[in-house]
């Protein structure tokens, strides 16, 4: 999206009605790129850089589930149920910055000139490295109806974490939108491993229906106002979301 891929015309304030927006504009439209563009094409300094894997493998980004359940009836109208439940995603598309500014205490240089690489803006480099992995307790507690009654009440115990940064999606590269970690340090992509943004490592969820008793031989008129109400609840406890700093 930048010269001379995609030439751009800006109209500041155009003499010209909406019906002749050039009227007084020499340079007209530009004309659409040659492709390749030839060897004496001039790049706009600082270049902007929007690239691919340079080994060009792609995978398909693929997510595993699995689960070990255990249930029993502990009585008449309960069942219990405890179960382990994993997940893990791979090759999932990120976008790293290949030429972040140093930051630099006390320097009064502009971004672009703090760059490891000067002439350049933003370098992205879209590639799958991108990771995510749950592993989670959940325990359960239900009253099949009957009397009148039926309970829930469901507990998770979990850990969720990614190497994604904050609030990012599967998507591919894009200016300024990327990794800013040194990517030239060992084992770089760990200092962004953490807490996905929706880890909860603990939550609860409790739901009941209670169907209000009344006398069947009561008056018809009581039976139809004050009767087969029912009165329900659900309750929602969770551990708050994780803090990046």
């Amino acid at each position: 999206d930048a010269t001379p891929w995609s030439p751009q015309l800006a109209l500041t304030n155009p003499v010209g009605p909406f019906s002749n927006p050039q009227l007084g504009i020499s340079q007209g439209i530009p004309q659409p790129p040659v492709f390749p563009p030839p060897k004496n094409t001039a790049f706009p300094q600082p270049v902007l850089v929007v690239s691919e894997a340079p080994d060009g493998t792609y995978r398909t980004p693929r997510v595993y589930n699995w689960n070990f359940t255990v249930e029993h009836q502990v009585a008449k109208d309960w069942l219990a149920r405890v179960a382990y439940v994993g997940s893990r995603a791979n090759h999932v598309f990120i976008a790293e910055e290949l030429n972040p500014a140093v930051y630099t205490p006390g320097s009064t240089l502009s971004t672009d000139n703090r760059r490891p690489f000067k002439g350049f803006t933003n370098v992205s480099i879209a590639d799958q490295a991108g990771l995510a992995r749950f592993n989670g307790l959940e325990a359960s507690l239900e009253k099949a109806f009957s009397h009148g009654l039926t309970l829930r009440a469901n507990y998770t115990w979990s850990k969720s974490y990614d190497d994604l940064p904050f609030t990012w999606g599967a998507q591919g590269p894009m200016a300024a939108q990327s990794w800013t970690f040194p990517y030239y340090f060992p084992n770089a992509d760990m200092m962004d491993r953490g807490p996905s943004l929706y880890d909860r490592r603990q939550r609860f969820v409790g739901t009941y229906v209670w169907q209000i008793p009344f006398p069947a031989n009561a008056h018809r008129l009581l039976r139809y106002t004050l009767g087969g109400w029912q009165l329900t609840g659900l309750a929602t406890f969770q551990s708050g979301s994780p803090m990046t700093i």
